[in-house]
Parts: structure tokens; sequence; C-alpha cells
């Protein structure tokens, strides 16, 4: 370590920027891209447009206003570019144009809808977007009078797909905004939409109610006309959608031609398997599965040339793009170094798709991309090879970072199956030196630890290793990445194998000379808290524990969480039929049998997993005697967003592995 240099402290991991959405102009040569925060200062988060040139030519800002302007998207002829900002009222996003070339930007949309997910028809006439129940008169005078009762089902809100027609002169001085218009008749809520390239129709993926119960297994695939109408489903037997909360989209791509349409599906409609991409031939009617992995996860697809699909895929702990021949044939990578190799496409946050992320001959993208020395920028390439070139620099800062080095591990486990995880070093690690180690378990289980840069408020790895940690980060079984099999190699089965599938890598890193078995510590968000608590309750080793808004009463968790039809998928009979299999997975169970040192971390409006399970687990551990300490963040939900709760997270999460492990 130079003395420029100093390890990552937590101001670097809660006040960087994050780049996101980033979309390439029709022609390639341009990229524009939401610019936000790792956290947010006030009630509400911000974001500016930047601009690049694929060749890297300048690098500008286009949006100056202290608001959140996201969902960029090109117009088809490329002069124009349509997003969504919340600058005249914050917490609820319009509609606006602005110019690549520079001037201000122009609100087209009027009314107190939330709009969201813009996107333009292949004429550049109409924009589709996403349009969020408002308030009714009603709804307001219920409120007033304190009569708000809230009964289940009734006055939902539901997101509908609607148009806005885009004047002829968006930019004229004497614009006249104009109020989207509904184009599905009924009561349908609206997850994802894609024009058809005739501009005939939108592919749509719908639900009769919102919120992420329906989402597990009650979404249809459905063709609207662009003149408006009734949805026209799709299939005779129902495909089963999953509209994963962190993961993906359905992901609706059109053939060039528009007679056919991929998307992904699950093809197990029972467990959490992943999706299989499907094609779906538009004048039969026929749906047909394509490519189903074997070896990693299709998390989304674009189809911008006729012979080929281009697919996101986690292979292992790396995720780039792949392509997929129409007809048959295995994946291969499509992008050059160092895409190829380490490293991760970060698919966004404010929509997690990858339209737009490709240009229109399918020659170019531009992606978010980190890996694990190099923090998120943005990167552009071409597809099938050539080097990738970086674009943004707006993490220089991390250059002047003492970084862990990191490592791919793999481990044997009892029954044969090898495991593969990610191994921080510590900063200035020597050979031969045993080091205080923690275990951190991914959330999901179908999610994995891939390789990108550890340094936020979710991800401690690089804080630690800068404080002489080692971190171990597994994908057990359960996880994604390694093919639809290993994903639900956990079913009805949470906390048998893929508990013993943790435990041996902290095994292989004691025999390995690196973990100390004296000094370890395991920690985790979602379901890494519910393994870390039950961790605890089959273990003394550790000396301490941190469970991050995490299920440790698995009977009590089934139906407070807002994915009731997801969480009973894991088990093999329902709840009605089999509650005390439910009971005997979870870690409060056992409560008597921890003696180690727990922190509880909760998001106090935490819908997924909600906080009375971290008051279970600590209440239960004090009175049974045992140290225990609970930080509940007000206004959270089941990811920590405010910059000071962030701040208070990682400071208790550093403070309680140094008192207790280090």
């Amino acid at each position: 370590m130079t003395t420029e240099q100093r390890p990552i402290d937590i101001q670097d991991a809660i006040g960087h920027r994050v780049p996101d959405e980033p979309r390439i102009s029709p022609d390639g040569t341009q990229v524009v891209f939401s610019l936000g925060w790792a956290s947010k200062v006030g009630k509400h988060p911000t974001a500016d447009l930047w601009l690049a040139a694929t060749d890297g030519s300048f690098v500008r800002r286009l949006t100056t206003s202290e608001s959140n302007d996201v969902n960029p998207q090109w117009s088809p002829d490329g002069v124009a570019i349509a997003f969504i900002s919340d600058r005249e009222q914050r917490g609820t996003g319009a509609l606006y144009l602005i110019s690549p070339n520079a001037g201000e930007a122009v609100r087209i949309s009027t009314g107190d809808a939330r709009l969201a997910e813009p996107r333009w028809s292949p004429d550049g006439q109409r924009i589709a977007i996403k349009a969020t129940d408002p308030k009714s008169d009603e709804d307001k005078q219920r409120e007033e009078k304190r009569d708000d009762v809230i009964v289940h089902g009734e006055r939902e809100k539901l997101d509908r797909l609607c148009v806005v027609d885009v004047p002829a002169e968006p930019f004229s001085s004497d614009l006249a905004t104009v109020a989207p218009q509904r184009l599905i008749d009924g009561n349908w809520h609206i997850w994802e939409h894609a024009w058809s390239p005739d501009g005939t129709c939108l592919a749509v993926t719908i639900a009769e109610h919102p919120g992420w119960d329906e989402a597990f297994d009650r979404v249809r695939l459905a063709l609207v006309p662009a003149t408006g109408g009734t949805p026209s489903l799709v299939g005779a037997d129902p495909l089963t959608f999953r509209i994963h909360p962190i993961l993906r989209p359905t992901s609706l791509a059109w053939s060039p031609s528009g007679d056919s349409l991929a998307f992904l599906a699950a093809f197990d409609p029972r467990r959490d398997a992943g999706e299989a991409v499907y094609i779906l031939d538009v004048a039969s009617g026929v749906v047909s599965e394509r490519f189903n992995d074997e070896e990693g996860s299709v998390l989304a697809v674009a189809w911008p040339r006729a012979d080929v699909l281009f697919v996101l895929r986690l292979h292992g702990v790396r995720t780039t793009f792949w392509t997929l021949p129409r007809s048959s044939g295995t994946p291969e990578i499509a992008t050059g170094a160092p895409l190829d190799g380490m490293g991760s496409i970060f698919v966004g946050w404010q929509s997690p798709s990858i339209a737009g992320t490709i240009d229109h001959a399918g020659e170019h993208f531009s992606v978010v991309w980190s890996d694990a020395t190099r923090p998120l920028e943005v990167w552009s390439g071409d597809l099938g090879g050539g080097e990738g070139r970086q674009l943004t620099h707006v993490n220089a800062q991390f250059a002047a970072r003492s970084l862990g080095r990191t490592e791919i591990v793999r481990w044997a486990v009892g029954d044969g199956q090898e495991i593969e995880g990610l191994l921080l070093y510590p900063v200035d690690y020597k050979a031969g030196t045993r080091y205080p180690t923690i275990l951190h378990v991914h959330g999901g289980p179908s999610w994995a630890w891939d390789d990108h840069f550890y340094a936020n408020w979710h991800d401690w790895g690089q804080l630690l290793a800068g404080r002489g940690y080692a971190v171990l980060m597994p994908n057990p079984r359960g996880s994604t990445g390694r093919g639809w099999q290993f994903q639900v190699a956990n079913w009805n089965d949470w906390m048998g194998a893929d508990y013993r599938d943790s435990q041996q890598g902290i095994e292989y890193l004691i025999e390995r000379g690196i973990a100390d078995p004296e000094r370890l510590g395991v920690g985790g968000w979602s379901y890494g808290g519910l393994t870390t608590a039950w961790v605890l309750t089959q273990t003394n080793r550790y000396k301490a524990g941190i469970v991050g808004a995490g299920v440790t009463n698995r009977v009590s968790m089934q139906h407070t969480t807002d994915i009731i039809r997801w969480a009973g998928s894991w088990m093999q009979a329902d709840f009605a039929e089999s509650p005390d299999a439910f009971w005997q997975s979870s870690a409060i169970r056992f409560i008597g049998q921890v003696t180690t040192p727990t922190l509880v971390l909760h998001g106090e409006n935490d819908e997924r997993v909600p906080v009375s399970q971290g008051w279970e687990y600590y209440n239960a551990l004090r009175y049974a005697g045992g140290k225990t300490t609970i930080a509940v963040y007000p206004r959270e939900p089941h990811g920590i967003e405010e910059y000071e709760h962030q701040r208070d997270l990682l400071e208790r999460v550093v403070a309680w592995f140094d008192e207790h492990v280090r």
C-alpha cells in the first residue's frame, strides 16, 4: 500500500455514483444513461441524465434539475430522448423529451398518474407508458375524514398501459401537454410492454391484480392492438411468467420482422427453477421452448438480428451477453475483453431490462459493468468481439483505494457436489498468515454472488477486506448461475444441503491456512439473514453473527410476506397441509441453542420479510439470556436506501465484527 492509497471506508461505500439504464442511440454512436447515487439523502432519490459518445470522445451532463431523471429512451430517428422526471412533483414521474444536442427538457404529459418505462412506437409518433392509478377525489376525501380503512383487494392501484401522442413540434415554445390515454380495456395490471416492429400492436405481460404475490404465477402474455381494446391472451394452456422482484422482467423481444416474439417464462410452474427462452409464432399462436439453461441462468433476451438472439446470461460468477442462434445450437459469448472474462454486466435498478442496450443493427452495445477491482462504469463495445471501451470515470476515486484481491474458489462437499464462491483476501494479505474470516451469505436463495465491485450497504466485502478480514461469499445449492437443476437443489430442503455447502467452504479456507478457526463471523441479508439465523442455532464456532432482514420463523413469515406463493413454493406440501414442515426449518425453533453475539438489522417497512421476523429473533434471544442488539430503520423497505441509515448499518457491521471477531 502506498502513502497515497488507503482502504475503502464507509463514506466510499455509501457516497459513490451509480450509473444505470444505458441506452444506445439507434445508430450506435451515443449512449444516454442515468447517473444516481448509492444512497439517498432526502425523501426521494436523485439522478441526472448524461450523454457519452461510444468512441469515447465526450461525456457530458444532459439534465441538471435536482430531481430523479430516469428511464431514458431514444426516439427511432435519434433526434429526441424520452425520459421520466419528478422535477415538478417529487415522487411522481411525468413524461419529458429532450434533444441530445442541448436545450431544456419539455414535459409532454399531464395528469397526476405516476408514469414509468416509456417505449417509442416504431414511427416515433406515440409513446407507450405505464401509468399508476392516482388517488381519486373519493380517496382524498376519505383520507381527510380519516375514513380510510384498508380492505385487501379493494381500491387497488393498477399500473395501466397508456399512450401519449408525441407533438409534431415537441420543442416549440407553445407546446401543450396531453393526458396519457388508456390502451387496454378492463382492469389489467401491466408489468412489461413492447411494440411490434410494424407498430400495429404491443406485446404485454399483465395480471388481474398488482403485487409481487400475483407475479409468482398469475401473469399472462397478451397482444394488444395499437388502437387499443381487449388484450388477446396467448397460449391455450396459460404460460407461467415469474416476475422476480430482484433479478429480471419477462424480457419481451420481437424479431426484426415481427413474425415472432421471444420472452422468458418459468418452465416449472411449481418451483423457482429459473426461466427458459420461449418463442411465440405470432401467426399460429404456437409457443415453443428454445433454450432451457443447464449450465447458467438467462436473465434477459434481445432480438436485433433475424438469425440470432442475444441473452444476458449469468454463467458461474460472470454475467455478460451471449449469442443464441434462432433455431438451434448453444450460446456463445458475444463480448470482447474485458467483458468476456471476469466481471458482470449490471442490468439496472430503475428498469431491469436490456431493451435499448443494443443498437438497431445488432452490432454495438452499451452496458454498466464492473469487476472485483473496478466499480460500476458505462462501457460500450461490439457484439461478436472486439475490446470493450470504458466511457465514464464517475467513480475514479477508487483508483486511489487499496483493495483486497478476489479469487474464484471451489470446494467439494460430502455428496461429491462441487460448490463455487468468491474469496476476498484481506488488503495486504501475506501467505501463511491466518486471518479473521467472515462468511457472507447471499440472499435469494435464487440469486448469486457474481464478480463485481463489493462496496455498498449490502456488499460488505471490500470494506471488511480493508480492515483485515478474509471474506468468503459462497454460492451454495439454490443459487443461480449453475443451471436450473442446481437452482432447485435446495427445494424442500432449506438449511439442509445449502447450509452444509457454506459450512464446508469455511472448512476449505481453514485447510488452506487462510481462515483462523478461532476468529470467524457470519452475516447476510434476506435469505442470507435467514441462513445466518440458522447457522447460529446449529454451531457456536462463530464469534459473531449479523442477521439482516432475515426470515427467522417460517411459520409466522409464510402468510405475512408479500410473496406468499413464492415462499410456499419451496416446500413439497402447502402450509395448510403440512405446517410442521415450515417449523422444522425455522431458526427460532432452536433459539435456546444460540450462544453467539447476534446483531439484528431490519427495515421498519419491509413487506418482503416483515420486521416482526427480526423482533422475534431478537426478543427470543434476549429473554434466553443471549447477547444481542437490534437496529430498525424507519421508512426502509427490504433494502436500505437512506444515506444516514446506510452509514449507521455499515458502522454497526464493522463494529460488531471488530468487537467479537477481530
